[in-house]
């Protein structure tokens, strides 16, 4: 396990792993950690001892504590809680039980998901469609019940719901979309594990295949030209650089490094989140 000092540039530089999880460990504060996967997301983590045992506390994910200063003080906050023998996790969790249960229902548990995470880290259009999945499919069937006693069985049976319908891959999403929220709340340490993990997805995506001919492409360019600014010329760079609708509709000159013939998409504008996305001529 490597240990390096958890700076802000340092944690910003820090590239997943290609498979397999890895955890960076802080040598300022002996116990908290970063641990990197290969999907991109990091989570801060803490690890101690209580009674004896060792327990290893996620503290959040690097898009909702987002300051390493403040991941580092919640982590020497429970450090100094294991230290007396007060386990630090149950103590939230008992607390946060006794002061709303209702909280811990379902639908209160993907109301917060939806404006704490789904909200703040993805595109409208996704947020948007997230919360229709969350709403008609999970809450409808879930709603009412605490989520600690969702379990896999249920959501199973959800899915097999949805495709009793005639909504297969409807249900491939709504599978993506409460496996999601269920690894959100076990990162917010709400439940333990998530119910979701290992399910499959219940229908094969067809990938598409389908490729314009050459004579399609000259027909499909001339018609660009026709349909003149901005669209036309908007139409024929997403033939010539195979890039996202959004991300070519949303381009900025500053984007544009001339003399090197590279347009680099900020990380905020990609669809998969990652730090450079860029296309040369």
């Amino acid at each position: 396990m490597p240990t390096i000092k958890l700076t802000q540039p340092a944690v910003d530089r820090l590239k997943p792993p290609q498979s397999g999880r890895i955890e960076y460990w802080d040598n300022q504060l002996p116990g908290f950690g970063l641990r990197l996967s290969p999907s991109g997301r990091k989570t801060w983590l803490v690890m101690y001892r209580v009674g004896g045992k060792k327990v290893r506390e996620t503290i959040g994910t690097v898009a909702l504590i987002k300051s390493v200063a403040e991941a580092r003080e919640k982590a020497r906050a429970s450090l100094r809680q294991a230290q007396t023998g007060v386990h630090p996790v149950k103590v939230r969790r008992a607390a946060l039980a006794a002061a709303s249960p209702e909280s811990q229902t379902f639908a209160a548990v993907a109301d917060l998901f939806l404006e704490r995470y789904a909200k703040r880290n993805t595109r409208e259009r996704t947020f948007i469609e997230t919360t229709r999945i969350i709403e008609r499919e999970a809450k409808r069937a879930w709603g009412a019940r605490p989520i600690r006693e969702v379990a896999r069985r249920d959501v199973i049976a959800l899915l097999d719901g949805v495709v009793d319908r005639g909504a297969a891959i409807q249900a491939n999403r709504t599978l993506a979309a409460v496996r999601r929220l269920f690894n959100w709340a076990v990162e917010r340490d709400i439940i333990d594990k998530n119910p979701a993990a290992g399910v499959s997805m219940p229908a094969p995506e067809n990938a598409r295949d389908r490729i314009l001919s050459d004579n399609e492409i000259r027909l499909f360019w001339h018609a660009c030209t026709d349909i003149g600014w901005p669209f036309g010329p908007m139409y024929q760079l997403l033939l010539l650089t195979a890039q996202r609708r959004e991300e070519t509709a949303s381009l900025e000159w500053p984007e544009l490094d001339f003399s090197r013939r590279l347009w680099t998409i900020p990380r905020e504008k990609a669809k998969n989140d990652r730090l450079e996305n860029s296309v040369e001529e």
